[in-house]
Parts: C-alpha cells; sequence; structure tokens
C-alpha cells in the first residue's frame, strides 16, 4: 500500500490506473478459466471397440448412450469423471485428464477417457 500511496501522492494516477487494471485482469483470469469447462458440452468419443456420445450436464452429472452414468468434477484445469458400473462387465471407473478447451467440431487424441488407457479421438459435437 505504501508504494501506492506514493504513486499518487507523485501524480502517478495513469501507474495506479495500470496497476489496478493489471490486479482486476489477474483477478479475474481464474475465474474464466473455470467458465470455459465441460458443463453443457456434449462430446463423441471413439476408440477401436466403440463410439459414444458424453454429455456433461449440470451440477456435474456424467451421461452417455453406451449407456453409463456417473458424476463429473472440474477444477479449472483437471476433468475426472466418475463412471458408474454397468454390470460385470463393464465396472465402475474414474478418469481424469488434462482439460482441453475445443470449439464444435475441433477433435484431439487422448489416452485419458477410457478405463484402461486406450487411445480415443475426443471430439466436440455440441
Amino acid at each position: 500500500m505504501t508504494l501506492l500511496y506514493r504513486m499518487i501522492r507523485q501524480g502517478g494516477h495513469a501507474c495506479v490506473g495500470a496497476l489496478v487494471l493489471a490486479c482486476l485482469i489477474l483477478a479475474c483470469s481464474p475465474a474464466q478459466a473455470q467458465m470455459t469447462g465441460p458443463e453443457g458440452r456434449v462430446y463423441e468419443v471413439r476408440t477401436e471397440r466403440d463410439s459414444y456420445t458424453a454429455r456433461f450436464q449440470p451440477g456435474g452429472v456424467y451421461q452417455d448412450d453406451r449407456p453409463r452414468t456417473g458424476r463429473w468434477q472440474f477444477d479449472g484445469r483437471t476433468l475426472c469423471m466418475l463412471i458408474a458400473a454397468a454390470g460385470p462387465r463393464a465396472p465402475e471407473y474414474e478418469v481424469c485428464t488434462p482439460w482441453r478447451d475445443l470449439e464444435i467440431g475441433q477433435s484431439y487424441d487422448s489416452r485419458y477417457w477410457t478405463a484402461q488407457g486406450a487411445p480415443a479421438r475426443i471430439t466436440r459435437i455440441q
């Protein structure tokens, strides 16, 4: 606060404005990162053996058309999905992946979206 006080006393109003603006930008960055998460989005997941659509519903509800349900969490950097069991051949599993913010139609390859770490092509479709 002493530095800020000195700048004001020396007539550095422009510097103070720049400093305040910089602080606001830094304070808003984490909130903006949170807003780019998966909520409300739909992805197509393609593996060698399977293809399905994954939906990230508000409130952390996960649904896909295999059909599997579960929960998801996003901390601004990592997406974690807990996928419920679908019988003895498809047990419950949890996967966490570094977040990739995609536009509709964009894709990337990942080993983090499957229970066994198999390669998958992830495409945002909604």
